[in-house]
């Protein structure tokens, strides 16, 4: 079973608005190299596996945020990111409002 704390934690970002929801347009896997953990606030080192998650960004979707998480806090994220989509009432939009953007970024 998975760390009750780390699912608890993500749950709470996720709600807040400070972690989006995934999946995010293109993940990347590879070797850590030091990034704070965006879900847990860990560094990301060692023999870690370190996972980036790319997401349109800006108002009009026309900037790339990354995100850094390990390969478990990505497990979990995915987890609950999937769960709170799903039982949300009113889920908040990744690109919020588009009004007055020229174009918007392909999700290729």
């Amino acid at each position: 079973m998975r760390n009750r704390t780390l699912h608890t934690q993500v749950r709470a970002r996720l709600a807040r608005g400070a972690l989006p929801r995934g999946p995010g347009r293109k993940t990347y896997a590879g070797l850590a190299d030091g990034p704070l953990c965006d879900c847990c606030g860990a560094p990301i080192i060692g023999a870690d596996v370190q996972y980036e998650v790319d997401f349109a960004d800006g108002p009009c979707g026309d900037r790339i945020r990354s995100l850094m998480m390990h390969r478990e806090c990505h497990e979990v994220w995915m987890e609950e990111s999937g769960s709170l989509r799903a039982s949300a009432v009113s889920p908040r939009p990744e690109l919020g409002d588009t009004a007055g953007c020229d174009r918007m970024v392909n999700s290729d």
